[in-house]
């Protein structure tokens, strides 16, 4: 509810408006890359707590929110004819799906609705950045330096008070689907809210959660702004969160805001507000730059994202390059196991598999692992990862993908060593013992390189060791 700037523009207008989510079953079909579907249990618990929690905020605010399951440009001109609306207020996507998805809507739209696409969803506006998108920098650096050159952020916008929605019209007009001209048959005139379907209505097998996650992940705006609260203020963990940041076994080590800002249940400009707040109360230092660093490597995959469109999902990347990708099955599987031998990856998806979480050391390594040390597709990871993480956003997610299997643009074609950067950040193999149980009983010094030990009960490395 808080700095959203369409719903602020249709409330502007002074008419009742219609707050709408529609489900596309497109988004937990099966991928084409895996076979798998695209939405895991722990991203569909999230994401359907999301809704949850947004009708309820709807509601307290006597409004309401309206769950319709259909391919957007069917969904959205039923339900602009239903309630005879006008105006159709959206966020403007930077991913290329969205982007497609909005053009057919603005495309089926009935004569005379206009469809209006508001830019909020980065930290920074389009019009503020002091470039246009097609001049944008390739590398993150220059694009930093070259926002923090010209920094402007809009003021983040207040939750409205109240939220007036239409009464039910005594004649209303008739739906497309309804007149069968689409080919859907006559669905009537059902202006119920309708239903935020379960896990089960979308085939998903719920799972209890795992208690070795480090915290748990509540969908909604409320449980987003309280792990705000509770990070910055409560822990005062971003007073020291460039020092702790790698940590791999405390809740407070990161911020793990990252759900909440992927489903815009939580604002870009709100934490950032709360990080001022913080340095006028406690001082700014280093850590605090960090976070805002950190936000703007988000705003630079979707600008990214803005400008590449399509090229983000394919197999050359957007730096265009040709390299002869494996597609093995067997490996990949492995992989997705975390049974490749080598503890500091397995661990790592093991936890993903288990939580739906990967801290972003994690991310580097496994991916690195996956598409440079056995040379699978690196397509196939970034998918199983958009399946499972619960912060799956598709430009940060397709972007890091590329920018670790060396398809970017940044010229660096680094290879993470996983024996050594388990060494530097787990040198008592304390997270890898949590995941790993077999270890339990191989000393510290060889916990990141069991195949030494003779009793160890783990599965033999994927690859030689010396060709990491």
């Amino acid at each position: 509810m808080h700095d959203h700037l369409p719903l602020r523009r249709a409330l502007d207008a002074g008419a009742p408006a219609v707050p709408l989510v529609v489900l596309d079953p497109r988004l937990w079909d099966n991928d084409p890359l895996t076979g798998r579907s695209r939405m895991g249990v722990h991203r569909a618990r999230f994401w359907l707590q999301s809704l949850q929690s947004l009708r309820e905020s709807l509601r307290a605010r006597g409004g309401e929110l309206w769950v319709r399951v259909g391919t957007p440009e069917r969904v959205v001109p039923d339900v602009v004819r239903a309630f005879r609306a006008e105006t159709v207020v959206a966020h403007e996507s930077c991913a290329h799906d969205e982007r497609q998805d909005m053009a057919r809507v603005r495309d089926a739209l009935p004569d005379g609705v206009r469809l209006q696409l508001q830019f909020g969803e980065p930290l920074l506006h389009r019009e503020d950045l002091p470039f246009f998108i097609e001049d944008m920098p390739n590398g993150f650096t220059s694009f930093r330096k070259k926002v923090e050159a010209r920094w402007f952020v809009r003021e983040a916008l207040a939750a409205p008070a109240r939220v007036p929605v239409p009464s039910r019209p005594s004649h209303p007009a008739k739906t497309a689907s309804s007149e069968g001209d689409k080919g859907g048959g006559d669905r009537g005139f059902d202006l119920s809210p309708g239903a935020i379907p379960g896990l089960s209505d979308l085939g998903i097998d719920d799972v209890p959660p795992d208690p070795r996650g480090l915290m748990e992940f509540r969908g909604g705006e409320d449980a987003g702004l309280e792990r705000l609260r509770q990070w910055i203020f409560e822990s005062d963990a971003l007073g020291t969160y460039k020092e702790t940041r790698n940590g791999l076994l405390r809740a407070e080590d990161s911020s793990k805001l990252s759900p909440w800002l992927a489903l815009g249940c939580l604002s870009a400009r709100t934490v950032l507000e709360a990080v001022r707040a913080y340095e006028a109360e406690r001082g700014a230092n280093e850590s605090t730059y960090w976070l805002v660093f950190e936000l703007l490597w988000r705003d630079y995959f979707k600008f990214l994202g803005l400008r590449e469109g399509s090229r983000l999902f394919r197999r050359s990347g957007i730096g265009r390059r040709v390299v002869s990708w494996k597609e093995d099955r067997s490996m990949f599987d492995t992989w997705v196991r975390g049974e490749t031998g080598y503890p500091f990856v397995d661990a790592f998806m093991r936890e993903l598999g288990a939580t739906g979480f990967m801290s972003n050391r994690g991310r580097q390594n496994v991916a690195s692992f996956l598409a440079k040390t056995l040379g699978v597709d690196w397509r196939w990871g970034a998918a199983h990862f958009e399946a499972q993480l619960v912060d799956y956003d598709p430009c940060s997610n397709w972007g890091n993908w590329q920018y670790v299997a060396g398809v970017a643009t940044d010229p660096r074609d680094r290879v993470f060593n996983v024996v050594k950067q388990g060494r530097d950040y787990d040198p008592d193999g304390a997270f890898v013992r949590r995941w790993l149980p077999d270890l339990k009983d191989v000393p510290d010094a060889e916990v990141h390189t069991p195949w030494r030990v003779p009793s160890a009960a783990t599965p033999p490395p994927m690859v030689p060791p010396d060709r990491l």
